[in-house]
């Protein structure tokens, strides 16, 4: 979709007529009155936006890792990037800046995106860079684990094992459920 410059309002376009024909259109999924299956996804435009947007900043971000270990002789040190307005979620903005080496393990389950509609990403710097810029380096030893989260809103959703970062004294970071991998990392294996 990214090499042929797809938009997004295209891609919504051309699949909704299949998606209505396969009967997976709609705010919610359907029942057949005769036999009680339920079929359907629920698919709308905003739906499909934020897949759109998901698959897109996932195979972006998967793209920018493998870029990233090409050049991480020269470059090891990558700073989390969010972009900082009214949307950014503030425990994204909380990871804006902060800067590990290439092979701390944080990037193993902390790497945008990091939830859907998430729009951070990574920068590699090189010694100099953080240097000159005065950047403080961060490390993960000792300040990851692992908590259980509700995959929904719905009280009765199963629990997702999730990995989370305390970047101050009580306060921490973790990525959404489902997303606590590295999508670039993944690719590769």
């Amino acid at each position: 979709v990214q090499q042929e410059g797809t938009l997004r309002q295209d891609y919504i376009k051309a699949l909704t007529p299949v998606l209505q024909a396969k009967g997976w259109w709609g705010a919610a999924s359907q029942t057949d009155k005769d036999t009680g299956e339920v079929f359907g996804k629920g698919l709308t435009p905003r739906r499909l936006a934020t897949i759109f947007d998901t698959n897109m900043q996932s195979a972006y971000m998967a793209g920018r890792y493998k870029a990233f270990m090409a050049t991480v002789a020269d470059r090891p040190y990558w700073m989390y990037v969010a972009i900082m307005d009214r949307r950014t979620r503030p425990a994204h903005a909380a990871m804006n800046g902060r800067t590990f080496r290439y092979d701390d393990q944080i990037w193993n389950s902390i790497y945008p995106p990091n939830g859907f509609r998430c729009r951070c990403s990574v920068r590699a710097l090189d010694a100099e860079e953080v240097k000159s810029r005065g950047i403080d380096l961060s490390t993960s030893d000792g300040r990851l684990s692992e908590i259980e989260i509700a995959t929904s809103k719905n009280p009765d959703a199963p629990m997702a094992t999730v990995t989370r970062f305390e970047y101050a004294p009580g306060k921490y970071f973790h990525p959404d459920a489902g997303w606590s991998y590295n999508p670039g990392k993944a690719g590769l294996e």
